[in-house]
């Protein structure tokens, strides 16, 4: 049998390709069936555990930002700073152009967002981490920019041993994975691991951060996008019922 996801990609793939489109719409038995399936299926816990990033951070601090350090590690410290701070996935990652790269400036080319259809440019301003330079991602940016192992390239991350090729999208995921898994609520949950965008985002969130300041960051399209598939509920930490039943009373 299949994911209801699985199945919601077939029907995607019959509805853009099927010479009779009209037919599959009107289809009140495939319906049924597709929510029978649906309905069958696990059930989706809407309550996560709020991940604590500090092993994580911890980890990234002892490593040096410094040109000395090997390409391997400031890459993937590097990696889980930028995305972290700007709420970016492994393909943004593999798309910045180090031409275009500055201090407090990223663009990202052409991620796999779209803005009507058509490819975009996606630009972050990333900002400094002055009472900690150990995890300040411009300090990590000069360190790797500068790096003694790095040869003429225009990409941002470099393939430690083919230093003339950028690091592919399962490698930049694999780094952020290894980081976010010393964290110890997403080594215990019981959920699928949570990215590192979804977490960083959520954390900004909780801490007060508007929501406009997010989307405009993560470049989600609106705050509907941002809650169905990205916003995680958690469990409730105040006592409602006494804040409620206190003040009617």
């Amino acid at each position: 049998s299949f994911a209801p996801g699985a199945i919601g990609l077939f029907c995607w793939a019959a509805l853009a390709f099927h010479i009779d489109l009209d037919s599959i719409l009107r289809s009140k038995e495939l319906l049924c069936n597709i929510s029978h399936i649906k309905k069958a299926a696990p059930l989706i816990s809407l309550t996560h555990l709020v991940v604590d990033l500090i092993e994580s951070f911890t980890y990234l601090q002892s490593i040096e930002s410094a040109t000395t350090t090997s390409l391997y590690l400031l890459s993937k410290k590097y990696a889980f700073l930028l995305a972290a701070a700007a709420f970016l996935q492994p393909s943004d990652l593999h798309r910045i152009s180090l031409a275009d790269q500055g201090n407090l400036h990223l663009i990202v080319i052409a991620p796999k967002e779209t803005r009507m259809n058509r490819r975009i440019r996606k630009e972050l301003s990333i900002c400094s981490l002055p009472e900690d330079q150990s995890l300040c991602p411009i300090t990590s940016s000069q360190a790797l920019v500068n790096h003694l192992d790095r040869v003429s390239s225009e990409f941002l991350f470099m393939n430690s041993w083919v230093p003339n090729k950028a690091l592919v999208v399962t490698t930049l995921s694999t780094y952020l994975r290894s980081i976010l898994r010393l964290s110890p609520s997403t080594a215990t949950s019981a959920d699928k691991l949570l990215s590192v965008h979804l977490v960083a985002s959520n954390k900004a969130l909780r801490l007060g951060i508007p929501l406009e300041e997010i989307l405009l960051m993560g470049n989600w399209v609106s705050a509907t996008v941002f809650q169905n598939h990205y916003h995680c509920s958690y469990n409730v930490s105040g006592n409602i019922t006494v804040a409620v039943i206190n003040h009617l009373a």
